[in-house]
């Protein structure tokens, strides 16, 4: 069960200490009604559904799941970059046609001209972010033979190459590329990166593919690029509108291999969250800071067995008048 914060959650969470949470609303009616919670486990990247400020004016820890996807999505990409060079969709729908007749070697000569496809070796891979998914692809390029690029600001030159990665400009990792496959969180500075201009600096023929977030791509600029055949194609598995309607400019063209948001759904993400998880907790009991706590300001302070902080009256005030966090996929 899913609670939206407030009552429901209070109830469910009376007299526990620890709340471990992936959809949950957790705000600041909840943690106000929960005197005995001393700590939060959000197993996700971004802790959109948790007050985090609310959290701290009470002396909460908050602590994330970075990572814990990061394989499921690192896999769909190349499997995406593979699927898009060797023309698989296509190839797959073909033998599913109503004309085709067993032995009919005319169709299979038809085939072989039609999907010839292309191999990762040699082809240059430009990787827009470097974190945990990014550094993820490109381990798994490496045995393909490819090239891979980089641009991130957070990371330097030599985290890049031990990761098996050249760092470079976005305008240069552009003009490069054979695949661009885009890891940039979305911030203000990331929205629309992938603009007309951008596509106008790519290869002809090269492919996009976006398994992060839909801010990062102007729809309408991609679907020109791909009209245009500027680009040969591409691979989403985000939209702006999730799932996007049966008649989306983009989903339905072709040369899109269109997801449904699956690029961290698999059978092993809980035990790979549950893995840190655990791991953040293990820290506190321990006195030591969680490696991926939120609001570290909290820890100055913090016992398990005495009482957490009360905001002042002042303090209560405000944060009842936040907006309540919500939940984003």
């Amino acid at each position: 069960m899913v609670y939206d914060g407030g009552e429901g959650l209070v109830e469910a969470l009376h007299g526990f200490d620890v709340f471990v949470t992936e959809m949950d609303i957790v705000d600041f009616e909840a943690l106000n009604g929960l005197p005995d919670l001393k700590m939060i486990i959000c197993c996700r990247v971004n802790a959109v559904n948790v007050d985090l400020e609310a959290a701290t004016a009470f002396g909460i820890p908050v602590a994330n799941t970075p990572g814990r996807n990061a394989d499921a999505v690192a896999d769909l990409v190349v499997a995406c970059m593979i699927m898009l060079a060797r023309k698989l969709p296509q190839a797959a729908a073909f033998l599913k046609r109503d004309d085709i007749e067993a032995g009919d070697m005319a169709r299979m000569g038809e085939a072989y001209l039609a999907f010839q496809g292309r191999e990762l070796w040699r082809k240059t891979v430009g990787l827009v972010g470097l974190g945990s998914v990014g550094a993820r692809v490109a381990g798994r390029l490496g045995p393909f033979g490819a090239r891979v690029l980089y641009c991130d600001p957070g990371v330097d030159a030599g985290a890049g190459a031990l990761a098996g990665a050249e760092k470079v400009s976005f305008e240069e990792l552009l003009e490069r590329s054979d695949f661009v496959s885009l890891h940039a969180p979305a911030v203000a500075v990331t929205e629309g990166m992938m603009n007309a201009g951008a596509f106008s600096r790519m290869k002809e023929g090269a492919f996009l593919i976006n398994s992060a977030r839909a801010s990062l791509v102007d729809d309408a600029a991609l679907a020109e690029a791909l009209e245009s055949g500027r680009l040969a194609g591409a691979a989403l598995d985000v939209f702006a509108v999730e799932p996007p309607g049966s008649g989306d400019r983009l989903a339905g063209r072709e040369d899109v291999i269109a997801t449904p948001h699956i690029g961290g759904n698999t059978v092993e993400i809980g035990a790979h969250q549950g893995e840190i998880a655990a791991g953040q907790l293990r820290a506190l009991l321990g006195s030591k800071a969680p490696e991926h706590i939120l609001n570290p300001e909290v820890l100055e302070g913090f016992d398990w067995t005495g009482p957490r902080r009360e905001p002042s009256p002042r303090e209560l005030e405000r944060l009842a008048a936040n907006p309540k966090p919500s939940m984003t996929s």
